[in-house]
C-alpha cells in the first residue's frame, strides 16, 4: 500500500484548497480498486503458490483498510458504506473459495474405511 500512495503523491498530488474532498474519493476509490484486485489475484496465484497467494490475501485485506481511510477522513459516510460493502463480499467470496474447499477428499471408486470396533 506504501507503494500504491507513493504512486498516488506522484501521478495525482493532493490538492490545496477546495477540491481536497474530491481528491479524498477518488484515492479512496483507487485504493480500494487495487486491494479488490489484489483479492482476486489472489485466488488465480493459489493453483501456483500457496505463499504468494497467502501473502495477496493478507496484502489485499490491508490494502482495504488504508483505502477506505481517506474516504472515511473525508466523511464520505454513503462512499465508505458501499466501499466496505463490495469490499466484504469480495473477501467472502475470496475467503470462501480459498478455504471452504479444502476438505479431505477421498479418491473415488474406494469404499469408506467403516470404524474399528469398540473394545
Amino acid at each position: 500500500m506504501a507503494v500504491f500512495y507513493l504512486g498516488v503523491n506522484a501521478f495525482y498530488p493532493e490538492p490545496i484548497g477546495q477540491s481536497y474532498a474530491t481528491w479524498l474519493r477518488t484515492t479512496s476509490l483507487s485504493g480500494t480498486a487495487v486491494a479488490v484486485a489484489l483479492l482476486v489475484a489472489s485466488l488465480a496465484m493459489g493453483r501456483i503458490s500457496s505463499a504468494g497467494a497467502n501473502a495477496l490475501l493478507v496484502s489485499g485485506v490491508f490494502a482495504l483498510i488504508a483505502g477506505v481511510a481517506p474516504a472515511a477522513m473525508a466523511g464520505e459516510q454513503a462512499v465508505v458504506f458501499i466501499a466496505l460493502a463490495v469490499a466484504l463480499l469480495v473477501v467472502l467470496f475470496v475467503g470462501y473459495r480459498r478455504f471452504a474447499g479444502r476438505g479431505t477428499k477421498r479418491p473415488t471408486g474406494i469404499p469408506p474405511v467403516p470404524p474399528a470396533p469398540a473394545a
